[in-house]
């Protein structure tokens, strides 16, 4: 192979290593931001509107027995936009559950939300018409108990979407984590291999060149008895290795002759004078 092949060859693959990283790491980003998004968009939210339902059952409780207390307008009108603050956003939430257990909490809230409705109203037409002793006895027998089991089941579902919130925010961090381990480990392949690689290129480069210079500085000292140089690489060192043998023994080649023609005219020169 030649040189240039072979560093194309290496970069290469060098290139295809850092594609499968940058896809990698743009398919995990994606993946985090997906499990983030969903975190936020629907548990975050899902425990926010159920939230304001729980405060809303709070406020309820407050001003209905604020009217029966004062008789007051204010606390009827404020009763009235509590609850409907509490069906409003128990039927925004309502499609948005699928697992069995929310789904029996949120009937159960409603059926709770459907007594409590009645009870107030017997109240409030009990303080309308002046009987306040069965007013104060279905505001505390009956209404605080379905306002206070209205709470309970509003309690359950939040305690069950912060559970889930928090699974999922420990699976999101688990990912983030996994994602940084596997990532520094292929970075840290693709750097071994792209060494290995670099080694690999120079020491078939070096090495073949550093023992042509050393025989050519032999030969340059006169010494042509130095044994030729083989390379196994198929490139053009080995070419270039062949060449320098070549010119070698053609070189040792030579210098026999010139020393042959040498020695034949130095007899007959010896000849001469002797004759």
């Amino acid at each position: 192979m030649k040189i240039g092949k072979k560093l194309a060859v290496s970069f290469s693959i060098i290139i295809v290593i850092l594609l499968i990283l940058s896809v990698f790491s743009i398919g995990k980003m994606k993946e985090i931001d997906n499990n983030y998004t969903f975190l936020l968009e629907d548990r975050v939210y899902k425990v926010t509107e159920v939230s304001e339902i729980q405060n809303a059952t709070s406020l309820q409780g407050l001003y209905l027995r604020s009217y029966v207390l004062r008789q007051s307008s204010e606390d009827l009108k404020n009763l009235e936009l509590q609850q409907e603050i509490m069906l409003t956003k128990l039927k925004e939430i309502k499609p948005m559950f699928s697992i069995p257990e929310m789904v029996k909490e949120i009937e159960t809230t409603e059926e709770q939300i459907t007594l409590y409705t009645q009870y107030v109203n017997e109240v409030i037409s009990y303080v309308d018409s002046g009987n306040q002793d069965e007013a104060y006895n279905v505001l505390f027998e009956k209404a605080v108990p379905a306002n206070e089991n209205i709470q309970q089941s509003i309690s359950n579902i939040i305690d069950f979407q912060e559970e889930l919130m928090s699974n999922a925010s420990a699976e999101a961090t688990t990912t983030v984590n996994n994602s940084t381990t596997l990532l520094i480990t292929m970075s840290v392949i693709g750097t071994i291999i792209a060494i290995g690689l670099t080694i690999f290129i120079t020491r078939n480069i070096r090495v073949p060149l550093r023992r042509l210079t050393n025989a050519a500085n032999v030969i340059a000292k006169g010494d042509l008895r130095e044994e030729n140089v083989i390379v196994n690489t198929k490139d053009e060192i080995h070419e270039l290795s062949q060449a320098f043998n070549s010119m070698k023994e053609n070189l040792s080649n030579l210098i026999n002759k010139v020393s042959l023609n040498v020695s034949s005219t130095t007899a007959a020169a010896e000849q001469l004078a002797s004759s």
